[in-house]
């Protein structure tokens, strides 16, 4: 109601005010998702990442090498 408002008061007030939600929507996009990525990296990702690449990254843990 309030942007309505606005926009009918002034003729040249909408596009600014167009323009304003319009960043505040990309801010508030990029908060949601540096904060899925944070849940993402500490919660979901990082342990199964952690489990699948541990091998390929530390292999002699698993397979002790040939001079064994």
């Amino acid at each position: 109601t309030h942007l309505v408002s606005t926009a009918s008061q002034n003729d040249g007030e909408p596009v600014e005010d167009h323009h304003k939600k319009d960043k505040h929507q990309d801010t508030k996009i990029l908060i949601r998702t540096e904060m899925s990525e944070r849940a993402w990296s500490t919660s979901l990702v990082r342990p199964s990442v952690e489990i699948v690449l541990s091998p390929l990254h530390h292999p002699d843990v698993l397979t002790p090498p040939p001079e064994c």
